[in-house]
C-alpha cells in the first residue's frame, strides 16, 4: 500500500469516526494522518473536534491556532475557537470577537448569529442576544432550537407572552430535543412556572442523566421551589426570577471607554 493509499483510507475511517463520540479514535486517525499530511485539514478538524468532546481544552486551543496558521480565512476554525472560549469561560470577549470573525468570512451561517446571540444572553445583554437571535431564526425559521434560545431572550427583555408562546411553538415543532427541552425548562423557571420547569429538565436529562449543564438548571429549580415554600408559609411575595435578575453586564462591556 502506498503513503497516498493509506493515507485516502484513512482519510475515509476518520470521516465515518467524526460521525461518532470516540475521541479517542478520532485523535489516533487524525495524527496518523498528519503523520503523512501535516496540512490535512481532514486531520485538524478531527483533532479540535475530539479535543473539544473530551474537554482536553489546551490542546483545542493549540489545535485552532496551529490550523488557523494555514487557513486563516476559515470560519469554521473561528467558531472553533469560540466554542473553546465559550467552553471554559476564560475570555468571553474573545469568544465574541472570535464567532465575529465567523460571521465575516460567512454571514449566512445561521448558527453563528446563534451563537453569538448566547454570548450576550450570558453577558445579560438581551437586547443584543435577541438582535442576533432574531437574525439566526430569519436565516433558519425551522431550527427549534435556534427559536427557544430566542424565546430565552425575549424573556430577558420581559416580554413574558410573547417568549412563552415561542418557546411553546418549538417544544411543540421538536419535543425530543434536549436543548430544546433545557431552553423551555429555563424560561419556566425564570418566569416562576417552577412544576413545569422541573418535568422539562428532568425529560432532558433523560437521555444525557450526567450531562451537569442540564443538571444544574434542575438544581435550580430545587432550590427556586424551596425558596417560594418558605417565603409562602411566611405570607411573603415569590418573584419570578427573571424579575431579580438586575444589574449589569457580566464579563465585558465593549461599550466602556477608557478616560
Amino acid at each position: 500500500m502506498t503513503d497516498q493509499d493509506e493515507l485516502l483510507q484513512l482519510e475515509q475511517t476518520l470521516t465515518v469516526l467524526l460521525e461518532s463520540h470516540r475521541a479517542d479514535l478520532i485523535l489516533e486517525k487524525a495524527h496518523k494522518i498528519l503523520a503523512l499530511d501535516p496540512h490535512n485539514r481532514l486531520a485538524f478538524i478531527g483533532l479540535i473536534i475530539a479535543y473539544n468532546r473530551s474537554q482536553q481544552y489546551d490542546l483545542m486551543l493549540q489545535a485552532c491556532r496551529d490550523a488557523l496558521a494555514l487557513w486563516p480565512d476559515d470560519d469554521w476554525l473561528y467558531h472553533s475557537l469560540y466554542l473553546y472560549y465559550l467552553n471554559t469561560g476564560v475570555d468571553y470577549l474573545k469568544g465574541k470577537e472570535a464567532i465575529e470573525k465567523a460571521i465575516e468570512l460567512n454571514p449566512s451561517n445561521a448558527r453563528y448569529y446563534r451563537d453569538l446571540g448566547e454570548i450576550y444572553l450570558i453577558n445579560r445583554e438581551a437586547d443584543r442576544a435577541v438582535k442576533h437571535l432574531g437574525k439566526a431564526v430569519e436565516l433558519a425559521p425551522d431550527n427549534a432550537e435556534f427559536r427557544s434560545r430566542l424565546a430565552l431572550g425575549l424573556l430577558r427583555q420581559h416580554k413574558v407572552d410573547e417568549s412563552m408562546k415561542m418557546a411553546e411553538g418549538a417544544l411543540k415543532d421538536d419535543p425530543s430535543d434536549n436543548e430544546v427541552l433545557d431552553t423551555t425548562g429555563l424560561i419556566y423557571a425564570l418566569a416562576g412556572e417552577l412544576e413545569k420547569a422541573e418535568n422539562l429538565f428532568k425529560s432532558a436529562l433523560r437521555d444525557r442523566p450526567t450531562y451537569q449543564y442540564f443538571q444544574k438548571h434542575l438544581d435550580l429549580v430545587f432550590r427556586e421551589k424551596s425558596d417560594k415554600e418558605s417565603r409562602m408559609t411566611r405570607g411573603m411575595r415569590y418573584t419570578p426570577l427573571y424579575l431579580r435578575h438586575k444589574g449589569g453586564k457580566l464579563h465585558f462591556d465593549e461599550d466602556a471607554t477608557n478616560v
